[in-house]
């Protein structure tokens, strides 16, 4: 899913909520791996990923969480460059646990509870720790409560069904058709089940 469609413009839904000068992007999203990333400069410097460009000259939109249709929009005076470029994700940008329960990747994150890496911060004061899990058609993640009385901080809540992957598009086809292959229950512009870490 992107916030633009295949010639750039921003999709019907969509708010810009905030405008920005003077920024630079680079290839490679660390959040969807194929999107960008922008930021600007400064004492209030601001970092957004992932971003896309759009049909407006040196201008690209950022979304924060996939699952708020809320754009920042950002003038790039100079052409993208530097950052890893295009790469595999093979985690999901966002996605939903259960009914409720929304998570946003963090692929800087160093924390660990029991050997495993958290994966995604959640809403509900939930946060999971991997890897996800397949069984059957089904993926599930392993959801633990922060702020729990432990050494960790954390409790175990077990492992729990994922409803919904959103997936960022590439930022120079920003309107892919969902996978029709696809295990889990998908959105408009969602795409392929999440792919379980090693």
């Amino acid at each position: 899913m992107s916030p633009v469609d295949g010639t750039g413009a921003l999709k019907p839904g969509y708010t810009i909520t905030r405008h920005l000068a003077h920024g630079t992007c680079q290839s490679g999203s660390y959040m969807t791996g194929t999107a960008d990333r922008c930021s600007t400069p400064g004492a209030r410097a601001v970092v957004l990923d992932p971003c896309w460009p759009t049909s407006t000259a040196k201008t690209f939109v950022c979304q924060a969480k996939p699952w708020r249709h809320e754009v920042v929009e950002v003038h790039v005076p100079n052409p993208v460059s530097g950052g890893p470029g295009p790469h595999h994700q093979g985690l999901p940008w966002g996605m939903r646990v259960g009914a409720r329960v929304r998570c946003l990747l963090d692929p800087g994150s160093v924390r660990r509870v029991n050997g495993h890496p958290l994966l995604f911060h959640c809403t509900r004061h939930r946060d999971v720790f991997g890897p996800l899990r397949r069984r059957g058609a089904q993926w599930h993640a392993h959801v633990y409560r922060s702020g729990a009385r432990t050494r960790s901080g954390y409790r175990s809540l077990g492992w729990q069904r994922v409803s919904i992957a959103w997936y960022g598009a590439p930022a120079t086809s920003p309107n892919p058709s969902p996978s029709p292959t696809a295990t889990l229950p998908l959105l408009s512009g969602e795409s392929p089940t999440p792919s379980a870490t090693p």
